[in-house]
């Protein structure tokens, strides 16, 4: 009866050049950190619990609150290790963009097109706006008022 609807999703080329693939970013030193502390808090009873399945699994929101405080705690010393360790994939990831941009000029050129400018705050000019137009009924209102008792006392 019906044609078979051909799958309409673009298939990805398997064949395609990885040098094509934009370098990801590093992760930053407080994800290094949580990398390193995550799996030992997720095995702990106490970041454990019950799903809707009666499984035992991690509660994942615990185990992020944990990990933040650990950081907030963690002394200048073993900060600056995870630091250290951010800078150095830092220089490596900068390092390989700048080869990809080179390889891939025209990928890279739509990159920095797609930036978009930052948004210019409309929220202060709006209410500088409001701020304005209260500002002039009230010296209307003033201007009337005193141009009612003006004409009362004329009277």
């Amino acid at each position: 009866m019906g044609k078979k609807v051909e799958d309409k999703k673009r298939k990805r080329d398997d064949s395609s050049d990885e040098e094509c693939v934009e370098p990801k970013k590093p992760k930053t030193s407080y994800f290094l950190f949580m990398d390193d502390h995550r799996k030992e808090l997720m095995e702990k009873k106490e970041f454990r619990s019950k799903n809707k399945d009666g499984k035992d699994v991690s509660d994942v929101k615990k185990v992020s609150k944990r990990l933040g405080e650990m950081w907030k705690d963690l002394d200048e010393k073993e900060k600056n290790a995870y630091k250290k360790k951010y800078d150095e994939a830092k220089k490596k990831y900068d390092e390989e963009y700048k080869e990809w941009e080179e390889k891939n000029p025209e990928a890279a050129e739509k990159k920095k097109k797609k930036k978009k400018p930052a948004k210019k705050d409309t929220k202060k000019k709006e209410t500088k706006k409001k701020d304005t137009k209260k500002k002039d009924t009230k010296k209307k209102k003033k201007e009337s008022d005193s141009s009612d008792e003006s004409s009362s006392d004329d009277d």
